[in-house]
């Protein structure tokens, strides 16, 4: 693991971007995993300018997405790949077949995430991993439980059903991008990179992990 400590947010955000150009420039047809948070979002705001400064070509790049609320199908306006698409998609060269993300819209929520799941297995898993620790030290939609979720699953959120890849496709990603917004995440981000690993805190299996690095605007 290693820990990069940004002046503000837009830094942070700068350069975990400058990851995603070195990943890409590398291996053009890279898989990268993007999440639907405030955080993902000023990735997405920087990789937006790279390609409008024509620094960076993301046409043959592949683009999984880890969850979906159930009910929302692909075209709804309120899903996650809708904020995708309004947040990275649209600004960036992404072909159409080349956006991996499951379809809330599907009647089988598990069959449809695992599918999903197995598509990003076939093609190779994910290259770099853009993901956001939770307030309350979840992984996307991966939450404290009383044991670790390894394979997809269709946890309830309130009132909603979220169909999300677990935990087995975040740790097996080659390279990890963990970002950390705001001081009210500071005690949540140390219990998980340095207090005992235990389901009730997911992101702490990332301590297992060599290949993550964490990006925050604080110390810690």
């Amino acid at each position: 693991m290693k820990k990069f400590i940004a002046n503000s947010f837009e830094e942070m955000c700068g350069l975990a971007a400058d990851v995603v150009f070195s990943e890409v420039t590398l291996n053009p047809k890279a898989n990268i995993g993007v999440a639907c948070n405030i955080t993902g979002a000023g990735v997405y705001d920087k990789m937006a300018e790279m390609y409008a400064a024509g620094k960076v070509d993301f046409s043959r790049a592949r683009f999984f997405s880890m969850s979906e609320v159930h009910g929302k199908a692909l075209d709804d306006p309120t899903s996650k790949r809708a904020f995708l698409n309004k947040n990275l998609f649209s600004r960036i060269n992404a072909k159409p077949e080349n956006i991996f993300t499951p379809d809330g819209g599907a009647p089988d929520a598990q069959a449809e995430i695992d599918r999903h799941m197995w598509q990003l297995g076939a093609m190779g898993g994910y290259d770099l991993l853009i993901i956001e620790i939770e307030g309350g030290g979840g992984i996307g939609a991966n939450r404290n439980t009383e044991e670790f979720t390894v394979m997809a699953h269709c946890p309830k959120m309130g009132d909603s059903t979220v169909m999300t890849l677990g935990l087995n496709m975040v740790v097996a990603a080659k390279r990890i991008l963990l970002l950390n917004r705001g001081d009210g995440i500071r005690d949540m981000l140390i219990k998980a990179m340095t207090g005992p690993v235990h389901p009730s805190v997911p992101a702490s299996i990332l301590q297992f992990v060599e290949r993550v690095r964490v990006y925050s605007t604080f110390d810690w």
